[in-house]
């Protein structure tokens, strides 16, 4: 299989990137840099199997061959960043959704997204089922995030139900930049402040180690390739 990875050069995608590789499949991987970093996928040069196009996604992206599959994990999201580039994070995940989706669409393949508990902008529950609908404040500084987020699972689920695109939403709780300390830290900070969480309840708080383990492989089993062990 050829897979698209959008934010290839950052923490998630970079490693989504190594899974899929390391499974046997084709990666072709998208970044703009604005937070990811290079530095995460150099040591896939010379690697036939994975090729790369510096691009960003709120701009529409044509691929001359066919691709199948689409996961769509680009954005800035460690609070330092987003509220740096307010503009840049609702394009990404308004625009770059819309045009991911529509790449979906017209080779008639598997769209995912990464989305976040972020959705639920300041909650009252904790953790948050998928049955909460959330407390958000889309005016305040951090709801270029969730509303960015917001949007783009609605244009998800709009093109599954009106396109008939096949997709799926996998939350992520936490997203860092691998070579950024400042997103480092804020993981380090949610791991050791928060309280753990089941994996195999339904909720979107991903909150120890072992679970942040196992966001490699949950996208892999969503877009239906296996992972390996």
């Amino acid at each position: 299989m050829r897979i698209l990875v959008t934010g290839a050069a950052g923490f998630l995608g970079s490693h989504l990137v190594d899974r899929f590789l390391a499974a046997g499949h084709r990666v072709v991987g998208v970044d703009n840099f604005i937070t990811g970093s290079w530095r995460n996928l150099e040591h896939l040069e010379g690697t036939e199997e994975f090729s790369f196009i510096e691009h960003d996604v709120s701009r529409p992206l044509f691929l001359a061959d066919r691709i199948d599959g689409v996961l769509h994990f680009a954005s800035p999201a460690s609070p330092v960043d987003y509220l740096e580039l307010p503009i840049q994070t609702l394009k990404v995940g308004s625009l770059g959704t819309y045009n991911m989706l529509g790449l979906a669409k017209s080779q008639r393949i598997p769209f995912l997204l990464a989305s976040t508990s972020e959705v639920y902008g300041d909650p009252q529950i904790h953790p948050q089922p998928e049955s909460y609908w959330g407390h958000v404040n889309p005016i305040g500084p951090r709801g270029v995030y969730d509303e960015a987020k917001r949007f783009a699972e609605a244009i998800t689920m709009a093109y599954h139900r009106y396109h008939g695109v096949e997709t799926r939403i996998v939350p992520v709780g936490v997203f860092v930049v691998a070579t950024g300390v400042r997103s480092t830290r804020a993981l380090c900070t949610k791991l050791i402040l928060t309280r753990p969480t089941s994996m195999g309840r339904v909720d979107r708080s991903v909150t120890t180690w072992k679970t942040c383990t196992a966001w490699w492989d949950a996208p892999c089993r969503a877009a239906a390739v296996s992972s390996p062990t």
